[in-house]
């Protein structure tokens, strides 16, 4: 019967009816209260509502449940970030970074932090991980170029800005409406690279 609670709240979190979702998810922890992946569920529809600090507890006990879930923690390093509890949020992900050393999502995640921070070399470091465990991620090189950008360093910006383009071209349209790249808005090579006709854009 705990599945049954288990699996509607999982179908309520994916439709986003959160309140529901949590009905559903209380009542399959009642049934079967150590199922690492109910209160993970719940940890999301709590996040969604609202209700934070019961989310990070959600996802802490899912991850005491089950240490392989890392999902859990990951989502909780993410919320933290948004709280703005940034030191609780990095330690996470090192944590994470150490057992996963693969994952291109948690460096990613890594580098954003550090750049929120304000920590810029491992910013970079954090982003060249991800790039080399997937380097067709156009959000990662994209998210590189926003980096450069932000510093006024051109070529880094427009080669990274590049190759986010050639493997997506709808971030040449993003380009255009970031403000970050607005201090490039006259430059002719900005304007070609992320002109709408792909044939502008030159492979590097």
């Amino acid at each position: 019967m705990y599945q049954h609670y288990f699996e509607k709240g999982v179908v309520l979190n994916q439709q986003g009816r959160y309140k529901e979702a949590l009905n559903m998810l209380l009542f399959s922890i009642q049934l079967k209260p150590n199922n690492a992946d109910t209160w993970y569920e719940k940890g999301i529809s709590l996040e969604h509502l609202g209700r934070f600090d019961e989310a990070l507890k959600a996802y802490q006990r899912a991850a005491e449940i089950n240490t392989d879930l890392n999902k859990a923690l990951y989502s909780k390093s993410q919320l933290l970030s948004r709280l703005g509890r940034t030191d609780e949020a990095l330690d996470l992900l090192n944590q994470l970074s150490s057992t996963n050393p693969e994952d291109p999502k948690i460096w990613f995640a890594k580098s954003f932090l550090h750049r929120k921070m304000g920590h810029e070399d491992q910013a970079v470091d954090s982003l060249s991980k991800a790039l080399e465990l997937n380097p067709r991620e156009a959000r990662i090189w994209y998210f590189k170029a926003l980096f450069y950008a932000g510093m006024k360093d051109r070529e880094n910006t427009l080669s990274n800005l590049r190759k986010a383009i050639e493997i997506d071209r709808r971030y040449g349209a993003e380009a255009r409406s970031e403000e970050v790249f607005e201090y490039y808005g006259s430059d002719p090579d900005f304007r070609a690279l992320t002109a709408t006709d792909p044939a502008t854009v030159q492979p590097a």
